[in-house]
């Protein structure tokens, strides 16, 4: 019996992957490889949709004729994990098989819905654009795979992007040079074309139309006047999806991954709440996961309960603080755990993991950030709220990247690094802390915060809600070698806690008259621990 699929709300935990399994698979690559790559290390884990990328910056993860496919114009390849993946697609061609279709077959097979996910604009190819312009010297310097080069169509077409892209970009307005333009038709049209070809050739569950990887549609002083020309392209869009779903003569469910905030998608050309209106999407999936902390998920949660949407919060794989004194897998997944717990707060149906494939087996000590290689177990804890609801966890202040940062114009922005100045006129930064929950009277409470160059106590006032929380500096505060950085950790009273916004106030009371006026905040976190 053909695989039937899950109903839209039934969809609570996306595991997204990218043209890894082509990467992970056996050598030579064979169909019982590859669909092994796909699903091992996920089976038996409350892992609803197998979200798979399948397309970058240089094309195609799969045997596509819209768009170029990975390996397409490059005479020589510079590693061997992007010459793996582009001649597995000529192999698999030559055997008269689809590699996408395998994987769609393996994950039907364990029960997994498929969602194929559409980049609406990549610009990868800012890492390695300049990189396979020229040959390497040795000695060849250890790497990630670099495959997302340019493509040939950006390289012959350099009319269909927003500016003139050059080497080693260094701005922002650098960056997007490298992105389409979707003001112009032909950018609209190929894009049509695949999205076309995608649903129709592929037995897919949902798809899902990416404007967060890269979040560029339209010169930045045009994108609000586009919104219009954007919201009519979209209805297009869905009705080639629902011509195809017809056709086969089962749902293919629609939907999109925008920013955090309904004024950020604007910036970026993206009326939402006409979308909404317009009964267009089946599901939002929100953010790029950088500010988990304290996005206000529930502004599309809100707006789109009121259209019957469900939408999905992502949550990716972060790096945890340098010289951090505990287990960093622990604080990992505490902090995954708080995160989780505040998007169901905030309105959020469920989750999406993205880039979590890297904790699969096969990446065991290699690239990925925290909790490489452990695997999947830590989902059973997340869709488990009610056991989710006592087990410890680690709020944090939000980090930000700034407004150079390629998605600083589409994100929330972070409260760290903060500067805190003395306070001659009795004023100090205040950074607030957003808590989903009430915390039990009988909770250990402790704030853990790292700074520069803080020289004694007596220099530094610290406020929690307004209360003053007594420290101490310990005797060698330069314990991290010979930087100026150091720790400090405050036990906070569960009583000061609050639900929602909770406020952290630090003033400098004093300083040596011949050091620095300020000191900086880098990280704070607040760890609870339930009795």
């Amino acid at each position: 019996m053909a695989y039937q699929g899950r109903s839209i709300d039934q969809y609570r935990l996306l595991h997204h992957d990218e043209g890894e399994p082509l990467l992970r698979q056996s050598w030579p690559p064979t169909a019982e490889g590859l669909k092994r790559a796909t699903v091992e290390g996920l089976e038996g884990y409350p892992i609803d949709v197998f979200s798979y990328g399948i397309q970058a910056a240089c094309g195609a993860y799969h045997l596509s004729a819209v768009l170029d496919r990975m390996g397409d114009g490059v005479a020589t390849f510079k590693d061997t994990g992007t010459w793996k993946i582009a001649e597995s697609l000529r192999r698999f061609e030559q055997q008269g098989l689809d590699p996408t279709a395998l994987s769609i077959e393996a994950c039907h097979g364990i029960g997994l819905d498929v969602n194929l996910r559409v980049r609406i604009n990549d610009l990868h190819d800012i890492f390695y654009q300049e990189n396979y312009s020229r040959p390497d010297l040795p000695p060849k310097p250890p790497r990630e795979p670099g495959w997302y080069y340019m493509s040939k169509h950006k390289q012959e077409h350099p009319e269909l992007l927003l500016g003139r892209p050059g080497p080693s970009p260094k701005n922002r307005e650098e960056v997007e040079a490298y992105a389409y333009n979707y003001a112009l038709a032909p950018v609209r049209e190929r894009t049509r074309a695949f999205v076309a070809e995608t649903a129709t050739n592929y037995d897919l569950d949902a798809l899902t139309l990416d404007f967060m990887r890269w979040p560029y549609l339209f010169k930045r002083e045009e994108a609000y006047a586009q919104r219009h020309l954007m919201t009519d392209y979209i209805a297009s869009l869905r009705e080639v999806v629902r011509d195809a779903a017809r056709r086969r003569g089962r749902p293919i469910h629609f939907l999109v991954r925008l920013p955090d905030t309904v004024e950020g998608a604007l910036r970026m050309g993206i009326d939402g709440k006409a979308w909404l209106e317009r009964g267009l999407l089946d599901l939002i999936i929100i953010g790029a996961g950088y500010n988990a902390a304290d996005a206000p998920w529930d502004e599309w949660g809100d707006l789109a309960a009121r259209h019957g949407v469900p939408v999905l919060a992502t949550l990716r794989s972060s790096g945890e603080p340098p010289h951090y004194p505990g287990d960093p897998v622990e604080l990992y997944y505490r902090k995954l755990r708080a995160a989780t717990l505040r998007a169901y707060q905030r309105g959020a149906a469920g989750l999406e993991l993205f880039n979590y494939f890297y904790h699969l087996p096969f990446y065991q000590g290699t690239v990925g950030g925290s909790g490489s290689g452990t695997g999947f177990e830590f989902t059973r804890d997340l869709m488990d709220r009610q056991r989710l609801a006592g087990l410890p966890r680690t709020y944090e202040v939000s980090r930000q990247m700034g407004l150079e940062f390629v998605y600083g114009h589409a994100y929330f922005p972070g409260h760290l690094p903060c500067s805190i100045g003395r306070a001659e006129d009795g004023l100090g930064p205040t950074l607030t802390l957003d808590l989903p929950e009430e915390v039990p009277g009988d909770t250990t409470v402790r704030l853990w915060l790292q700074l520069t160059d803080l020289w004694h106590e007596h220099e530094l006032e610290i406020t929690w809600n307004g209360t003053v929380l007594p420290f101490e500096v310990e005797e060698g505060w330069n314990r991290y070698g010979s930087r100026s950085l150091g720790h400090l950790e405050l036990p906070v009273p569960a009583p000061l806690l609050r639900r929602g916004e909770n406020r952290l106030g630090l003033r400098l009371l004093q300083r040596p008259a011949n050091l620095d006026h300020f000191i900086t905040l880098y990280h704070a976190l607040l760890h609870l621990d339930f009795h």
